[in-house]
């Protein structure tokens, strides 16, 4: 996409992201705010230094959960932080790499829907729009607040419950450079367990690390489950216009011929059937192709958390049953799980019900009463039933359909990979 093109857009992209998202994708690293010069170069730095932060910490967790092998416990977190971070790096990679794509998708998907969906003002949108809005607002809140709160309680809380039950860890003095007393256990070349300028350091390198995974991701889970609500309303309000089309009909040809008595059977009537039901068909048209260019943007970001599900929640599930006495560390742990399995149930459910909706499409064009109408109509109709034949289906990663067969899935695998933590646990 050009530069001249995307200044075309930016003016309606940029009210559709205020109107629709907030200013969340903008702060999440989503989508960039390009109506000057400085706020893309603030964009592009924030992602900068977010991507650093990411990679260097989760190869530092990574590093030491290698280095503790021997400790269910610790390798079992270690290993946790360092694939969260992974998933926060492939998500932001994603993001940026698809920022374009993303602003040409909420220009068709927003702005554009709106010029095409002539029945868009209808008492039954206005509704759907508002618990919509209202759904969005709790969900933008819920996500950053739980993990906010989560991490918080983790990083901030949790040595001082340490020290108040006595299980607070002991500096390390073996010399090999790996800070124990520190909330997240890694390896540190300044001597954390020691030095107060080391622990204030890792510490700040360990906040930001846990901002850096919490911004884009929480901004992603928004960005997605706020899309797929919007795709589902429209999906609804075109069944509901199906179901209303002889309203809608007699509504034109009130409009085009006024005073002229409505005879459902008149030539007339027809013309505005046949409208009304080409407005439909349009309607789906921009519906599908919405869908292929949301899931073209959001198929790999989504693909690298629902891969990685069982094993987090399978790692939390190991540090919980592990030998470390720390209460509030797998206190916390077990929020971390709740949440991602949280997120893969919205994840999944939404998805099995944009399936349930499409198919609900093509019960609803059948049920117009095509059998009184014109040939022209009933072709128009025919189109309709072929393009609902088959149900829409959301895929990530081109391989993975979500809905709640692959929910089960992933639990399973998820109390798979915990029970061979457990074995190994008992072995020893």
């Amino acid at each position: 996409m050009s530069e001249e093109s995307i200044e075309k857009m930016m003016i309606p992209v940029q009210r559709a992201v205020f109107e629709e998202y907030w200013h969340v994708l903008d702060i999440g690293l989503i989508v960039p705010n390009l109506e000057s010069k400085w706020s893309s170069w603030f964009f592009n730095l924030r992602a900068l230094l977010s991507g650093v932060t990411m990679a260097l910490m989760a190869g530092n967790f990574l590093y030491t959960c290698i280095a503790h092998a021997d400790n269910l416990g610790l390798m079992a977190f270690s290993l946790h932080m360092s694939i969260l971070g992974i998933i926060g790096l492939g998500v932001l990679i994603c993001s940026i790499k698809d920022r374009y794509r993303g602003i040409r998708f909420v220009h068709h998907f927003v702005v554009q829907m709106r010029d095409h969906c002539v029945y868009a003002d209808c008492e039954y949108n206005k509704e759907l729009i508002k618990k919509r809005g209202q759904l969005k607002r709790k969900l933008a809140i819920f996500w950053p607040v739980y993990y906010g709160l989560t991490f918080v309680v983790l990083i901030v809380i949790s040595p001082y419950i340490d020290s108040y039950l006595g299980t607070a860890p002991v500096p390390n003095e073996s010399g090999d450079g790996f800070a124990m007393t520190l909330a997240l256990p890694c390896w540190s070349p300044f001597d954390a367990d020691h030095s107060t300028f080391g622990f204030i350091v890792t510490f700040a390198f360990e906040l930001g690390y846990i901002a850096a995974i919490l911004i884009p991701v929480s901004a992603g889970i928004f960005f997605y489950l706020g899309n797929q609500l919007a795709i589902l309303d429209h999906l609804r309000l075109l069944r509901h216009s199906l179901g209303e089309l002889d309203k809608r009909a007699a509504k034109l040809h009130k409009s085009k011929y006024p005073g002229v008595k409505i005879d459902k059977y008149s030539t007339d009537f027809d013309d505005c059937y046949y409208e009304c039901l080409r407005d439909n068909i349009r309607h789906h048209q921009y519906i599908l192709k919405a869908i292929t260019e949301y899931q073209a943007i959001m198929s790999i970001p989504l693909f690298i958390p629902f891969l990685g599900a069982s094993m987090l929640i399978a790692l939390s599930g190991a540090h919980i049953i592990s030998d470390d006495p720390k209460v509030a560390k797998k206190i916390n742990e077990g929020a971390v799980a709740c949440g991602e399995i949280l997120l893969m149930v919205l994840t999944c459910v939404l998805g099995e019900e944009l399936t349930h909706e499409s198919e609900n499409l093509f019960n609803a064009f059948y049920d117009t009463k095509w059998y009184n109408r014109s040939t022209r109509v009933k072709k128009a109709i025919s189109i309709g039933l072929y393009m609902t034949t088959q149900p829409i289906v959301f895929k990530v990663g081109n391989l993975v359909t979500l809905n709640n067969s692959n929910l089960g899935v992933v639990m399973n695998s998820a109390y798979s990979t915990f029970n061979l933590f457990y074995a190994t646990q008992q072995e020893k």
